[in-house]
């Protein structure tokens, strides 16, 4: 179920620097959660719905509360944050 997706940006100031969200590299994801993660990267922040098998596969990035919340409610709201660029200081 490992689909490949974005973790990095473009910064959108002149300086064009990649700019990393803070989002782990190793979800275990399918391709719908893959594109809502691609969507909010390149939207420089934003959320993506989590299923709890896509939860339960990636269980070690998330706390424990994290996981109760999932199995409650059948998944979770990944909120995406892209900080802002480390070159020019541009708020994403």
């Amino acid at each position: 179920m490992l689909t490949p997706y974005d973790t990095h940006t473009t910064c959108s100031n002149t300086c064009n620097c990649i700019v990393k969200a803070d989002i782990n590299d190793d979800l275990n994801v399918g391709p719908e959660t893959a594109e809502a993660i691609n969507d909010a990267v390149r939207e420089n922040g934003g959320s993506a719905w989590l299923t709890l098998e896509e939860v339960e596969a990636s269980q070690h990035a998330f706390s424990e509360s994290d996981l109760q919340e999932a199995k409650e409610g059948g998944g979770i709201l990944l909120d995406i944050y892209v900080p802002d660029c480390n070159n020019c200081g541009s708020d994403q």
